[in-house]
């Protein structure tokens, strides 16, 4: 039997200005990684979303928050991968420790 996967879903808003969204597609062993790698991490996070543009955040919990994670048949997985051709579409803050 294979791992559980999660649909994670990363909301944020730079500046009153334009929507940042994004999704990964993750086993349950990759989230739960994923999720102790931020909290492990102490300082600012900065990530580049554009040329001259970037989001600021202060904590692991305040880029958490921002993700919504959901469990989704496999199925699903490969639905969204033959649709987005990758496990991963948009915005998504995917290396914890690049800061």
């Amino acid at each position: 039997m294979s791992e559980q996967s999660y649909l994670i879903i990363y909301n944020d808003n730079w500046a009153d200005e334009m929507d940042i969204n994004g999704f990964r597609i993750m086993s349950e062993s990759e989230w739960n990684e994923y999720q102790q790698a931020f909290n492990n991490h102490e300082g600012t996070y900065y990530f580049g979303i554009g040329t001259n543009e970037e989001i600021e955040l202060d904590s692991a919990s305040q880029i958490l928050d921002r993700m919504n994670a959901r469990k989704i048949t496999e199925e699903e997985v490969k639905m969204l991968q033959k649709l987005f051709r990758t496990d991963s579409f948009g915005f998504f803050p995917y290396e914890p420790y690049e800061h």
